[in-house]
């Protein structure tokens, strides 16, 4: 799901930027300078919301791997009954056919 797309007159861009932004049009005083500052500006959302939308749709894949640490307790794995399978071990895909790594 995107998040909705803000203008540029509604994102906080931080302390830096504003106080850097403004003290470069108080330093060039001129409608040129003006525009650039805008298209910067432009710039930064699109890349704000494009770091957001891959953030969104691409989760890390060490989030999958924390998943499933829950197997790997005492209780679970010394217990004969309930003990996991190896291979729903977490962390057993990084060994891949070599088992002299684990």
């Amino acid at each position: 799901m995107m998040p909705k797309t803000k203008k540029k007159h509604q994102v906080y861009f931080g302390v830096i930027f504003i106080i850097t932004y403004n003290k470069f049009l108080q330093q060039n005083n001129s409608a040129e300078a003006y525009l650039g500052t805008e298209i910067v500006k432009e710039k930064c959302v699109s890349m704000l919301e494009k770091a957001v939308s891959q953030g969104t749709c691409r989760p890390p894949s060490a989030r999958d791997n924390f998943e499933s640490l829950s197997k790997l307790s005492p209780v679970i794995i010394l217990n004969q009954i309930s003990r996991p399978m190896f291979s729903e071990l977490p962390f057993i895909h990084y060994a891949g056919n070599n088992v002299s790594k684990i």
